[in-house]
């Protein structure tokens, strides 16, 4: 084993070292350590880098407020309810067990029973990229193309990438219904995701028909929402008496409420031009 001489950062036999002198030695190496540290670049949450800036990328999310965002289906201006502003996350606070969670669709006096929560904005062509981490056991989804909110429940309209807890939760055994899927639709090729408590980024592109998802720099999900396959697979989902679904060509982006904490940060989104030449594939397939 050899130290460090900072004096000519030449090495230093530790047989050499000894006493006050190696004292001095480490307490010098640990000096030029801790300066090392504070001269390298810090990347924040919810910050955009030059480059980002540079490429159109925006923030949907500062860190601090809900501004940009509200309820499903609450009026502009309206407290958020269900969420807070947690060290520069957007956190899901209501934990509640299944049947709590059921109860709410039964119940008549909700006209909208979930505390979803909403982009203002609507998009179309994007590239969305966000954060998120999953409690124990917990599900949730970050819904895309969400045509309005003056329906019940979100997810009979819009498209959903799915967040979830794989080992912890009944849903991780199901196809199409795992973290990065495009849920009841498309399976991922494979499981990009983290442990229970790590953070995920996840990346949804939508040009025009195209749709892909990728979690943890993986593309997991590849196919275009047209042809003879999309129409398969539609027929085969929940999602098969909805008349046109996911077929808007802008909406809203939606972070879901499924009863569980789940927390998301560096949400930013850069707007993408669909190519005039952009058609649906004869044989279109999933990657």
């Amino acid at each position: 084993m050899k130290l460090i001489s900072l004096a000519g950062l030449a090495p230093a036999p530790l047989t050499r070292c000894g006493g006050q002198a190696c004292w001095r030695i480490t307490l010098r190496l640990l000096q030029w350590l801790v300066l090392a540290l504070y001269a390298m670049p810090v990347l924040s949450a919810n910050t955009l880098t030059e480059d980002e800036a540079a490429q159109g990328w925006q923030l949907l999310f500062d860190g601090t407020t809900f501004d940009g965002w509200r309820n499903y289906g609450a009026a502009p201006g309206d407290p958020v309810n269900g969420w807070e502003i947690e060290q520069g996350t957007l956190k899901m606070v209501r934990d509640v067990s299944e049947f709590r969670y059921a109860l709410n669709f039964i119940n008549p006096f909700q006209k909208h029973p979930l505390l979803d929560l909403m982009t203002e904005r609507q998009f179309e062509n994007f590239e969305l990229s966000i954060d998120w981490k999953i409690s124990a056991g917990g599900n949730s989804g970050i819904f895309y193309l969400l045509p309005h909110d003056n329906h019940d429940l979100p997810w009979r309209l819009g498209l959903e990438m799915q967040v979830l807890d794989n080992d912890g939760h009944a849903d991780g055994k199901t196809h199409t219904h795992r973290a990065g899927d495009l849920y009841d639709l498309v399976a991922s090729n494979e499981d990009a995701s983290r442990p229970v408590g790590e953070w995920n980024t996840a990346r949804i592109r939508v040009v025009g028909s195209h749709i892909q998802h990728w979690l943890n720099g993986v593309k997991v999900v590849d196919i275009h929402r047209c042809g003879e396959m999309w129409d398969e697979l539609v027929a085969q989902s929940k999602f098969a008496k909805r008349a046109g679904y996911g077929q808007a060509e802008r909406g809203h982006i939606l972070l879901q409420d499924h009863g569980d904490y789940v927390w998301y940060r560096n949400i930013k989104l850069r707007p993408l031009q669909k190519s005039p030449t952009e058609h649906c594939p004869k044989s279109d397939k999933s990657q």
